[in-house]
Protein backbone atom coordinates (compact mmCIF):
# COMPACT_ATOMS: atom_id res chain seq x y z
CA UNK A 1 0.00 0.00 0.00
CA UNK A 2 1.54 3.47 -0.88
CA UNK A 3 2.09 5.10 2.12
CA UNK A 4 1.70 8.96 0.01
CA UNK A 5 3.65 12.27 1.29
CA UNK A 6 5.67 14.53 -0.33
CA UNK A 7 8.61 14.16 -2.41
CA UNK A 8 9.77 17.05 0.59
CA UNK A 9 8.81 14.23 3.53
CA UNK A 10 10.23 11.31 1.27
CA UNK A 11 13.67 13.03 1.12
CA UNK A 12 13.61 13.80 4.93
CA UNK A 13 13.03 10.51 5.70
CA UNK A 14 15.81 9.18 3.10
CA UNK A 15 18.11 12.07 5.41
CA UNK A 16 17.39 10.13 8.52
CA UNK A 17 19.57 7.10 7.20
CA UNK A 18 22.64 9.25 6.43
CA UNK A 19 25.32 8.16 8.57
CA UNK A 20 28.42 10.44 8.82
CA UNK A 21 28.78 12.80 5.61
CA UNK A 22 27.22 10.37 2.90
CA UNK A 23 25.03 7.30 1.60
CA UNK A 24 24.99 5.24 -1.40
CA UNK A 25 23.37 5.32 -4.28
CA UNK A 26 21.30 1.69 -3.60
CA UNK A 27 20.86 2.92 0.15
CA UNK A 28 18.85 6.09 -0.78
CA UNK A 29 17.08 4.50 -3.81
CA UNK A 30 15.62 1.62 -1.30
CA UNK A 31 14.85 4.38 1.61
CA UNK A 32 12.65 6.39 -0.87
CA UNK A 33 11.23 3.21 -2.13
CA UNK A 34 10.05 2.14 1.27
CA UNK A 35 9.10 5.36 2.22
CA UNK A 36 6.10 5.17 -0.66
CA UNK A 37 6.33 1.20 -0.35
CA UNK A 38 6.96 0.04 3.44
CA UNK A 39 8.33 -3.24 3.17
CA UNK A 40 9.24 -2.82 -0.56
CA UNK A 41 13.25 -3.29 -2.10
CA UNK A 42 14.70 -2.38 -4.78
CA UNK A 43 16.56 -4.62 -7.53
CA UNK A 44 19.60 -2.98 -9.05
CA UNK A 45 21.45 -3.98 -12.12
CA UNK A 46 24.76 -2.45 -14.10
CA UNK A 47 25.16 -3.11 -17.56
CA UNK A 48 28.90 -2.64 -18.34
CA UNK A 49 30.19 -2.76 -22.39
CA UNK A 50 33.32 -3.49 -23.42
CA UNK A 51 33.39 -2.30 -26.42
CA UNK A 52 31.34 0.74 -26.07
CA UNK A 53 34.61 2.81 -27.34
CA UNK A 54 34.85 1.15 -30.12
CA UNK A 55 30.87 1.21 -31.10
CA UNK A 56 30.88 4.70 -30.76
CA UNK A 57 28.38 4.85 -28.04
CA UNK A 58 30.51 6.90 -25.68
CA UNK A 59 29.47 4.74 -22.91
CA UNK A 60 25.90 4.50 -23.00
CA UNK A 61 24.62 0.96 -23.02
CA UNK A 62 21.33 -0.07 -25.13
CA UNK A 63 18.57 -1.78 -23.92
CA UNK A 64 18.05 -4.23 -26.79
CA UNK A 65 22.15 -4.95 -26.87
CA UNK A 66 22.55 -8.82 -25.90
CA UNK A 67 25.75 -9.86 -23.98
CA UNK A 68 26.63 -12.40 -21.22
CA UNK A 69 24.97 -11.60 -17.58
CA UNK A 70 26.71 -12.47 -14.37
CA UNK A 71 25.95 -12.07 -11.31
CA UNK A 72 28.67 -11.27 -8.76
CA UNK A 73 27.67 -14.21 -6.44
CA UNK A 74 29.47 -15.89 -9.53
CA UNK A 75 32.93 -14.82 -8.10
CA UNK A 76 32.63 -15.30 -4.60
Amino acid sequence: MVQGGSFEECMKAVGKAVKGSGISDIKAFTEAVQFYFPGAGIDVQMKIDLCASVRGKGGVVSAGSSGIVLSLMDFM
